[in-house]
């Protein structure tokens, strides 16, 4: 008797401890967009060739954050951390090939953080989907 009671209990509390996922807040296609548009932004820091109009470009999209970012995971972090530093790098309107190297290491990172994120909002919305077919 004692023994069921308790099984009774583990399985009431680990049925209380399982959570129905809740809806992502961005969708895939906001996400998706997203990624588009800081790509954009990096793509034309990183393809501009004068150093000023970098450095004018980054500066701005940084101030306004004229592309909005809505985390998923560490992507706006390292999108905010290229920004920054071009802003950085390219103060003094130069831009040594140490520099370039530097910013091609972070676009990397970033890389790697949106494709990280966009697995991430992927299975969030697949779990929400499958979540509310077991509730009917």
């Amino acid at each position: 008797m004692k023994s069921v009671l308790l099984l009774s209990l583990a399985t009431l509390s680990l049925y209380s401890c399982t959570k129905t996922p809740e809806k992502p807040a961005v969708t895939i296609g906001q996400y998706s967009k997203q990624v588009v548009q800081i790509n954009e932004v990096v793509n034309k820091l990183m393809n501009e060739p004068d150093v000023k109009v970098m450095n004018y470009m980054a500066d701005g999209v940084e101030a306004t954050r004229a592309i909005p970012c809505d985390a998923v995971g560490e992507e706006c972090n390292a999108y905010y951390e290229f920004l920054n530093k071009v802003v950085d790098l390219t103060k003094d309107n130069e831009l040594s090939d140490a520099d370039r190297k530097e910013l091609v290491e972070l676009q990397t990172k970033l890389q790697k953080e949106l494709q990280k994120s966009d697995a991430k909002i992927q299975q969030e919305w697949k779990d929400y989907i499958n979540s509310q077919g077991k509730k009917e």
